[in-house]
């Protein structure tokens, strides 16, 4: 059906018409963020329950999610080897460095705080100690002839834990310091074990002993 002319006339005017971009007056200011952050998997709560049939609070008092920033496989296998002091097979991811160098100054960061983190070789004694190779040197000929009549304490003696290692230390050299503070004390007799283990080490890797 054909239209009228007016109603024509008022189409034309409607594809003419250019709307007006008009500024409303506000107080606040919207926020929609580009970029939402996440942390991934979402915790499902779905839980084994506990042998003991205590309450599962993981989820509801400690976060059971997965962290934003993940482990490097390569550096965790790093870090693992320097733990256990193993030698194992490592696998380095490859980096294009052409889109971004992100990746490469991240791991640069990840292999100095590993580097920061690892134990230090050299272990700084409170009291004085002999040297290992000291007390590697061979014992005079009279001690020697002596042990050999003697009989060495085994671990069944009527000793306490701490006074047994004591007579282990003084047999073989290592002083243990006699300190009257209670922590310090401690601190004396963990020092001549680490000594004492050392020593151990020492005579079981060494290749004239084997």
């Amino acid at each position: 059906k054909s239209l009228d002319q007016e109603i024509k006339r008022l189409l034309e005017h409607i594809e003419q018409y250019t709307p007006q971009d008009l500024e409303l007056e506000h107080k606040l200011d919207p926020f929609v963020p580009d970029l939402i952050p996440t942390i991934g998997d979402i915790d499902a709560f779905i839980k084994i329950p506990r042998p003991d049939t205590e309450s599962e609070l993981l989820g509801l008092a400690d976060l059971d999610e997965p962290n934003i920033e993940q482990s490097d496989p390569a550096v965790l296998d790093l870090h693992l080897r320097a733990i256990s002091k193993s030698k194992t097979q490592t696998l380095v991811r490859s980096m294009d460095l052409n889109q971004s160098k992100q990746p490469l100054e991240q791991w640069i960061v990840q292999i100095m705080q590993l580097h920061e983190k690892r134990p230090s070789f050299k272990v700084n004694y409170e009291h004085a100690m002999p040297d290992i190779e000291q007390l590697m040197q061979a014992w005079p000929l009279e001690m020697e002839e002596a042990l050999e009549q003697t009989a060495l304490p085994t671990p069944g003696i009527d000793l306490p834990l701490s006074q047994y290692l004591k007579l282990l230390c003084i047999m073989i050299d290592i002083p243990v310091y006699e300190i009257r503070q209670k922590r310090k004390k401690r601190n004396a007799l963990i020092e001549a074990s680490h000594v004492l283990c050392s020593l151990y080490q020492e005579f079981n890797s060494s290749a004239h002993f084997k």
